[in-house]
C-alpha cells in the first residue's frame, strides 16, 4: 500500500490521464450497445437440444412463432372480399420479405376451400372473383369446421382475426423492428384494417425491452440518490461529485466490454450493471469515511488520505479478491447468462478496485486541498 500510494502521488497526472482516455474510449464505443435477445440465446452452440432447435430452423423454416392480429376498423368482416385481399397482401408480405412459414389466415382457409371446391385444382389455389361465391365458401367453411374450429383464426363476430406462422429467430430487436413495418404498411393498404404483432414470442421481445430500460433508469436513479445521499452525509457537493466518477468508471467499462465483445443488452446483462454499482459504491463510502475521521482529528488532508489506503486500502483489496473468487467459477459455465455474469462482474471489480486505490485518492485530495485554500483566503 505504501508503494501504491507513493506511485500515485508521483504520477498523478500519467493516472489522471490515463483514467480520462480510458472514460472516453468507453463512451465512444457506448452506442455500439444494442437491446436483444434470442430465444435460445443463452444456450451454448455445441448443446444438443440447441443444435436440434437450430436443424428445425433450416430445413422446417423456423420454430419461433409468428402472429399478426388482424382488426376491422368500422363497418365490415374479416370474411369480406375486400378485407381478404388486404390479408392476402400482407401475407404474402410476410412469407416474402421476413420468410415466414407454414401460414394460417382466413386466407389460407378461403384459398384451400375454393381449390377443393373445384376438384383440386391448383388455379383456384386462390381466393374467389366476386362476394357471393366468398360467402358461400364461408358458410360450407363454417358447416364442416364448425364455429369452434374457426374460432381459432376469426373471432366469432368476425371482426378480428390472426395470421399464424413461423419463422427463423433473427434476434429480438429485428422483431420488433418488424412489428413496426408491419404496422405502417397496414396503414399504407387502407384504413378498413389495423394490422399489428402479437404472440408470446413478440411479447417476451417487447419485455425484454421494457426491463432493459427499466433496469437502466433504476442504476441512473441510483447515482442521483447516492450523490444526494454523500452531499449530505459530507456537507460537501464538491465531494459528492468527485466521489461519484470513480462509482460512473466500473459502469462504462462494463458498458465497453459489452462494446467489444459483442453481448447484447437484455435482462441478464441489464442485472451487472446495478451489481457493478453497488459493489463500486461500498468500496467508495468505506474509503471516504475513513478520510472524513482523519481530517475531523484536524489532520491534513495527505495524512487522512494516506491513512485510509493504507487501512482500508488493505481491506478493499482483499475484498475484491475474495468477491473474484466466488464470481470466477461462473466463468466455466455453459449457460450464458451465468458466463457473462461471471465476465463481467469480475471486470466491474476490478475496475471499482482501481479507481478507488488509484483515481479516488487523487480527486479527493485535490477537493479538500481547494476546500483548505478557500477557507484560509
Amino acid at each position: 500500500m505504501h508503494a501504491l500510494l507513493r506511485c500515485c502521488l508521483r504520477r498523478r497526472r500519467v493516472i489522471i490521464a490515463a483514467f480520462s482516455v480510458l472514460a472516453v474510449t468507453c463512451l465512444a464505443l457506448l452506442p455500439h450497445i444494442h437491446v436483444d435477445n434470442h430465444l435460445l440465446g443463452d444456450w451454448a452452440d455445441d448443446d444438443p437440444h440447441k443444435q436440434d432447435y437450430l436443424w428445425f430452423e433450416q430445413h422446417f423454416g423456423g420454430v419461433r412463432p409468428y402472429e399478426v392480429e388482424v382488426e376491422v376498423v368500422g363497418n365490415g368482416s374479416v370474411w369480406d372480399l375486400d378485407n381478404l385481399h388486404t390479408i392476402a397482401a400482407m401475407q404474402d408480405h410476410l412469407e416474402e420479405a421476413y420468410g415466414v412459414q407454414a401460414i394460417m389466415s382466413p386466407v389460407t382457409v378461403i384459398r384451400a376451400m375454393n381449390k377443393a371446391r373445384n376438384g383440386g385444382s391448383p388455379v383456384f389455389d386462390r381466393l374467389p372473383d366476386d362476394e357471393m361465391l366468398t360467402a358461400q365458401l364461408v358458410r360450407q367453411i363454417t358447416r364442416l369446421s364448425g364455429a369452434g374450429q374457426m374460432a381459432i383464426l376469426v373471432s366469432d363476430d368476425g371482426r378480428m382475426a390472426r395470421i399464424s406462422g413461423r419463422t427463423v429467430d433473427k434476434g429480438g430487436r429485428r422483431h420488433v423492428e418488424q412489428a413496426e413495418e408491419i404496422k405502417a404498411l397496414g396503414a399504407r393498404m387502407g384504413d378498413k384494417l389495423r394490422f399489428q404483432a402479437t404472440g408470446m414470442a413478440h411479447m417476451i421481445d417487447r419485455s425484454n425491452v421494457t426491463l432493459s430500460r427499466d433496469l437502466l433508469h433504476g442504476v441512473a436513479l441510483a447515482v442521483l440518490l447516492v450523490a444526494l445521499t454523500m452531499a449530505v452525509a459530507f456537507r460537501d457537493i464538491r465531494m459528492a461529485l468527485v466521489a461519484l466518477i470513480p462509482n460512473l468508471l466500473p459502469l462504462l467499462v462494463v458498458a465497453a466490454s459489452m462494446a467489444l465483445t459483442g453481448m447484447d443488452l437484455q435482462v441478464s446483462t441489464a442485472m451487472i450493471f446495478t451489481i457493478a454499482f453497488g459493489i463500486a459504491v461500498d468500496d467508495t463510502i468505506h474509503m471516504l469515511a475513513r478520510i472524513r475521521i482523519g481530517t475531523a482529528g484536524g489532520r491534513s488532508p495527505a495524512y487522512a488520505m494516506k491513512r485510509a489506503v493504507l487501512t482500508v486500502g488493505r481491506a478493499l483489496v482483499v475484498t475484491t479478491l475474495l468477491l473474484l473468487a466466488g464470481f470466477a467459477p461462473l466463468l466455466g459455465s455453459d449457460l450464458g447468462t451465468a458466463f457473462y455474469m461471471g465476465l463481467l462482474v469480475s471486470i466491474a471489480l476490478i475496475a471499482a478496485s482501481l479507481g478507488d486505490l488509484l483515481l479516488l485518492p487523487l480527486l479527493v485530495t485535490w477537493s479538500l486541498g481547494y476546500r483548505a485554500r478557500s477557507g484560509a483566503k
